[in-house]
């Protein structure tokens, strides 16, 4: 909840509205809409394709590297380079994917929203995306940004902590107000 406390430090409105947002575990997205990663399943098969793999296969590793995307069902996650971390106990021809480490040109993508950072740690194990460095959330309606941000695959909760800026820690946003109805 390190970002709720720097937001909570924040007295502006658009700081206010996004922490709000975030304690009740909305995304900032409008309220009809709700991001396509909530309940995501992180049992999907994980598509591949890169420049090049390099496989350490009794490390348990893959080293991707060269316009990597992995998809998985509406997850995209785009990078320079990606090492995958899985777990061989059940044998080679069976491995199970425990996390997902991304840096380089950073892009997650759904039908939703667009996240972009310098790096990214996806653990398929606890259903959790955290991106990080220069991180940029675009959803339908709203464009946030800050230094690093925690997206819960199951819960949809997106929590995201400030940038430093003039000695205080701050989440800068924007959102589309709907347009009124004459009467």
């Amino acid at each position: 909840m390190v970002a709720i406390k720097y937001i909570q430090k924040s007295f502006s409105v658009s700081g206010l509205l996004i922490g709000l947002m975030l304690i009740v575990g909305l995304s900032p997205l409008s309220a009809q809409q709700a991001s396509a990663l909530k309940g995501h399943d992180t049992g999907q098969a994980l598509d591949v394709t890169a420049n090049e793999i390099r496989l350490k296969q009794k490390k348990g590793q893959a080293f991707m590297t060269g316009s990597v995307e992995v998809s998985q069902g509406e997850l995209m996650l785009t990078a320079n380079q990606i090492v995958v971390f899985y777990d061989i106990n059940a044998g080679f021809d069976n491995p199970s994917v425990q996390r997902l480490d991304a840096t380089g040109g950073v892009k997650l993508t759904s039908p939703s929203e667009t996240i972009s950072s310098e790096w990214a740690v996806y653990d398929v194990v606890k259903r959790i995306v955290t991106l990080g460095g220069k991180v940029a959330y675009n959803g339908i309606d709203a464009a946030i940004s800050g230094d690093r941000l925690e997206l819960n695959l199951s819960t949809g909760l997106v929590k995201l902590d400030g940038q430093l800026t003039d000695g205080e820690q701050r989440v800068t946003g924007r959102f589309s107000v709907p347009k009124k109805e004459k009467q």
